[in-house]
C-alpha cells in the first residue's frame, strides 16, 4: 500500500510548499539520484588518485565543498526517509536502524575530517624530538610588527598540491574551454589576501608546491647508454664559492662549466684540442690568429734544457716553457703565486709558460706574458695575453671529464676528453633538447649519450640563483613549498610594494637549525614587518630520544623486512613546576600574561627535558634501566611496523604512533639512521565504528530475521464458524520502504 502524500490543496500553500520539500528529500527517487551521483564521484576519484595520487584527490573531491554538500544532501535524505514514516512499525525495525546508522557513520566521517591529526615525527638516533608536521595538510602565514595589529598575526593557508597556474591548477571549465578551443590567453591564479587594512596589505601572488632553488647558469643534463639500459641525471650549477661549476659523474669522470664574455672564445674552446691520443708530460694545444699548434711538453723541455731558446709559431709569437709540475700546490699558487711541485700534493699536472709577442720596431720592447695552464682545471680566463691567442694543457693521466663553456650570448660548447683513450673524443656546440655522443665503453655501440633537458640563466647579472616550479608528481612530500608574497603599502602619499619568496619553514630535526626563512620589508618611519611561511606543527606533549634502531632486511637484498624503534620518553607534565605554572597560567584572564606564562611553560618543560636527558645519557648502561624505573616522567617503549605507541599529547587526545618509514644514513651530513613516526588521532573512529555496526545489523535484520520476528495474525472472515481450526499465521504484505 502506497504512503498517502502529506499536502493537499485545502492547505495553505507556505505549508503546502514545505511539506511538498519534505516529501521530495524523503522521496527514493532523490536517494537513487544521490547514491548513482556518489557512486559516479567515487569512480572518478579512483580515477584521479591512480594517476595523481592521495592529496591530488582529496584537494579536487574529498575536501571539496561541492563534495560535502553532496554528503550534506544524502545525509538530509537519509533523515527525511526514516522520519517521513514516523510511528514507525515493528517490521521497519532494521528500516530504521540502517538508517540511524548510515547517519552516525557521516557523523563520524565529518567528525574525523574536522579534528583529525595524521602528521608525521623524525627522530635521529642519539637525539629527540616533540614536534610532529603535517605537510599534507594547510600551512601558514605570520606577520609580525604590523602597526594596525600589535600582536602576532597569523593566517592558516589551503593551497593544494599544484603549482599555481599549472595545467592541474586551472579550472575545470577552464580545461574544458581550452580542449574546445574557446578559451584564449593565459590564464592566472588569483592572489590570496592575508591581510587587508586602509594602509597595509599582504597577498599571496604565486605558490610553488614543489620547487627547485638554482644557483645560475643551470644545466639539467641526462645521460643515457642504450645498450645497457642505463641512465643518470646531473644538476650542473654555478656556486657562488668557485670560479666554475662542477659535478660528478660516477667513476667515468666530471663536468665542468665555465664562463666567457668572449664570443670567439667558444670556436677557440671547440678547436684548441689534441687530434691524436696524449702521451708522456703531455700536450699544449695553442691556437693563435686561427691557427692550431700541438706541442708535446717534453719538447719545450728539451728546448730549455738544451738552451735552444723560445718555441717560435709562424705568426712570431714564442713561447717557453718556465715551469712543469706533475703535482702542483695549487694553494701556494693562488695565495702567493708561486709555481711549486710537492710529490705529497694531489695530481695536479700544470705548465708555467712565458709567451712573447715580437714589436714591430726596434725601438718598442716585446711583450712577455706568463700563463699557468692546469690540466684538471683547463678552462678559465687569462689574466693577459696576445690577442686572439689560447691555451689550452692536456695530461694522459687526467680523468675523463666534460668541460662546457657558455658564451656572453648565453651559447653553449662542450669538450669530452676520456681517460681511457687519451685524447678528446668529442667536442661542438650544446642545445636544449638534443643529445649529443660523450664517453664510449670499449665499442663504438657502448657510448654515453648527454641530453640537455633545461639551460637556465639569469636575466638579471646581481641574481645569481632563482626559484623554479618543479612539474608535479603524486609522491612529491611538499617540503619545498614556496610562496611568492606582496607588501603594499602608502609611504608618502605613495603606494609601493615588496614582492619576494618564501619557502616553507620546517622545524628541527626536518631542518637544520637556523634555517628560518623571515623576510622584513622595511616601510619608513622606522616600521617594518616580517612574514614567514611555516609549516603546521603538533606539539605531541612529551619528548621522545632514539636510543637505538634497528633495520631487518629480506635474505639476499637489500630491502628492508622490518625496523624496530627503541625509545625513552619523558613526560614532565605532572612535575610540581610544571603544575605550579600550569594552573598560574589556567587562572590568569589577561591575554598578554597569559603568553607570558605560555612562554614560561614551554622553556621550563624544554630544561627539565634537558636535565633529565644529560642524567640519563651520563649513566652506564647498566644503570639506565635502574634510572628509568625510579623516574616517573621515564619510560622505555619499543615501536614497531605493527606495535604502536599510544600516548595521549597536552590536550588529552590519545595520540597514537605507528613506525612508518626510516631515512639511512647518508654521511658526512647525516651519519645516523633517522626514525619516521605516522602520528594518528581520529575524534570520529569509534563513532563511524559503532555506525557500520549499526548498519550491518540493521540490514540483517531487514533480511534475514523480518520473517520470524514480525509474524502477524491474519484478520478472520465474519462469516466463519468459531469452531473452525485457525490457520497458521502468516505476514501481510509489507509497505515497501526506501533505503
Amino acid at each position: 500500500m502506497a504512503r498517502p502524500k502529506l499536502y493537499d490543496s485545502s492547505q495553505p500553500l507556505p505549508v503546502r510548499c514545505l511539506l511538498w520539500l519534505y516529501e521530495l528529500l524523503a522521496s527514493l527517487k532523490l536517494a537513487v539520484i544521490l547514491i548513482m551521483a556518489l557512486a559516479m564521484v567515487l569512480a572518478y576519484a579512483t580515477f584521479v588518485e591512480a594517476h595523481l595520487g592521495t592529496k591530488a584527490v582529496q584537494w579536487y573531491l574529498y575536501h571539496s565543498g561541492w563534495f560535502a554538500g553532496l554528503l550534506a544532501l544524502l545525509a538530509i535524505n537519509i533523515f527525511c526517509a526514516a522520519s517521513i514514516r514516523y510511528p514507525w512499525k515493528r517490521h521497519q525495525t532494521g528500516f530504521v536502524i540502517t538508517h540511524i546508522g548510515l547517519l552516525v557513520l557521516l557523523a563520524g566521517s565529518a567528525i574525523s575530517f574536522m579534528g583529525s591529526v595524521n602528521s608525521q615525527m623524525l627522530v635521529f638516533l642519539n637525539d629527540s624530538s616533540q614536534m610532529a608536521i603535517d605537510l599534507d595538510q594547510a600551512g601558514y602565514v605570520q606577520i609580525d610588527g604590523l602597526p594596525d595589529h600589535p600582536e602576532t598575526y597569523t593566517k592558516t593557508i589551503h593551497l593544494g598540491p599544484f603549482n599555481w597556474n599549472s595545467w592541474y591548477d586551472k579550472p575545470f571549465s577552464r580545461k574544458v574551454a581550452e580542449r574546445f578551443g574557446l578559451a584564449s590567453g593565459e590564464w592566472d591564479h588569483e592572489p590570496i589576501s592575508i591581510y587587508k587594512s586602509d594602509d597595509y596589505q599582504v597577498d599571496i601572488i604565486n605558490y610553488y608546491s614543489e620547487s627547485e632553488l638554482h644557483h645560475l647558469p643551470y644545466l639539467d643534463l641526462t645521460f643515457t647508454q642504450s645498450v645497457i639500459g642505463a641512465e643518470m641525471d646531473i644538476d650542473l650549477e654555478w656556486k657562488s664559492n668557485q670560479p666554475f661549476a662542477q659535478a660528478s659523474f660516477g667513476g667515468m669522470g666530471e663536468i665542468l662549466m665555465w664562463e666567457t664574455d668572449d664570443a670567439a672564445a667558444l670556436e677557440r674552446f671547440r678547436e684548441t684540442r689534441p687530434q691524436r691520443f696524449v702521451s708522456g708530460d703531455g700536450v699544449l694545444a695553442v691556437w693563435s690568429e686561427g691557427e692550431v699548434y700541438h706541442i708535446n711538453v717534453s719538447e719545450l723541455q728539451r728546448m730549455k734544457e738544451n738552451e735552444e731558446g723560445p718555441y717560435e709559431l709562424d705568426n712570431g709569437l714564442q713561447l717557453e716553457l718556465l715551469g712543469f709540475a706533475p703535482n702542483l700546490n695549487l694553494k701556494m699558487l693562488t695565495i702567493t703565486g708561486e709555481f711549486v711541485s710537492e710529490n705529497d700534493q694531489p695530481q695536479m699536472p700544470a705548465v708555467q709558460l712565458k709567451v712573447t709577442e715580437p714589436s714591430e720596431s726596434e725601438e718598442v720592447k716585446p711583450k712577455e706574458y706568463q700563463i699557468v695552464r692546469l690540466a684538471r682545471f683547463p678552462v678559465n680566463t687569462l689574466v693577459s695575453a696576445p690577442k686572439d691567442f689560447y691555451v689550452e694543457y692536456y695530461h694522459p693521466e687526467m680523468p675523463g671529464r666534460i668541460d662546457i663553456l657558455k658564451g656572453p650570448n648565453d651559447e653553449l660548447s662542450y669538450r669530452v676528453w676520456q681517460q681511457a683513450t687519451k685524447m678528446v673524443v668529442g667536442a661542438g656546440e650544446l642545445q636544449v633538447g638534443e643529445s649529443v655522443d660523450t664517453w664510449s665503453m670499449g665499442g663504438g655501440q657502448n657510448v654515453w649519450s648527454m641530453r640537455l633537458n633545461r639551460f637556465l640563466k639569469s636575466e638579471n647579472e646581481e641574481k645569481t640563483w632563482d626559484i623554479f616550479p618543479v612539474e608535479f608528481h603524486k609522491d612529491a612530500n611538499g617540503q619545498t613549498k614556496q610562496i611568492q608574497v606582496r607588501v603594499t603599502w602608502k609611504e608618502d602619499g605613495k603606494t609601493k610594494t615588496d614582492e619576494f619568496w618564501l619557502g616553507l619553514n620546517l622545524p628541527s630535526p626536518w631542518a637544520a637549525e637556523g634555517r628560518t626563512q623571515i623576510h622584513r620589508t622595511s616601510m619608513g618611519d622606522d616600521q617594518s614587518i616580517n612574514v614567514s611561511y611555516n609549516v603546521r606543527q603538533n606539539d605531541v606533549g612529551f619528548e621522545m630520544k632514539l636510543i637505538d634502531f634497528d633495520l631487518d632486511v629480506d635474505p639476499g637484498t637489500s630491502m628492508a623486512a622490518n625496523y624496530t624503534s627503541h625509545v625513552l620518553q619523558l613526560d614532565v607534565r605532572n612535575h610540581p613546576e610544571m603544575r605550579e605554572l600550569q594552573q598560574q597560567r589556567d587562572s590568569e584572564s589577561d591575554p598578554a600574561s597569559r603568553q607570558t606564562l605560555t612562554t614560561q611553560l614551554n622553556d621550563k618543560r624544554k630544561e627539565l627535558f634537558a636535565t633529565l636527558f644529560a642524567e640519563y645519557d651520563q649513566l652506564p648502561e647498566e644503570k639506565r634501566q635502574d634510572w628509568v624505573d625510579n623516574h616517573s616522567e621515564a619510560s622505555l617503549h619499543v615501536i614497531t611496523m605493527n606495535e604502536p605507541l599510544d600516548y595521549p599529547d597536552l590536550d588529552g587526545r590519545p595520540l597514537r604512533f605507528f613506525q612508518e618509514n626510516y631515512l639511512p644514513p647518508v654521511p658526512p651530513s647525516q651519519p645516523v639512521y633517522g626514525s619516521i613516526f605516522r602520528v594518528n588521532y581520529d575524534p570520529g573512529r569509534s563513532i563511524k565504528y559503532l555506525g557500520s555496526a549499526l548498519i550491518v545489523l540493521g540490514t540483517f535484520i531487514m533480511f534475514y530475521m523480518r520473517a520470524y520476528f514480525f509474524k502477524r495474525i491474519p484478520k478472520r472472515n465474519a462469516s466463519e464458524n468459531s469452531t473452525t481450526e485457525p490457520e497458521t499465521a502468516q505476514p501481510n504484505e509489507q509497505e515497501p520502504v526506501s533505503v
